[in-house]
């Protein structure tokens, strides 16, 4: 795929190689930066044909968060869009 917005975005190819990933957060770490770079990406739906060729569980794969079993985050979506990095119906 060597039109991916994310090709020389790898973590081996960063100006600092320690940042955190963005297509595979830590718990607690944003899933945003992944999907903004991925969202006008051109091979979009090539990614998600690799991530599922290749039972990838895990990540941003084609501007979607998936959990460790592979299923779509819907919970972590949902915090993103309120903005304000809780999770609707939890307390401040």
């Amino acid at each position: 795929m060597k039109d991916a917005a994310c090709r020389d975005k790898a973590p081996n190819k960063r100006e600092d190689p320690d940042a955190p990933d963005p297509w595979f957060p830590e718990k607690g770490e944003s899933h945003n930066p992944g999907k903004i770079v991925c969202i006008l990406c051109p091979v979009r739906e090539q990614c998600d044909d690799y991530r599922i060729k290749t039972d990838s569980r895990y990540g941003i794969w084609a501007a979607k968060s998936y959990k460790f079993d592979g299923t779509p985050d819907r919970r972590r979506e949902k915090e993103e869009e309120s903005g304000d990095g809780r999770i609707e119906g939890e307390g401040a």
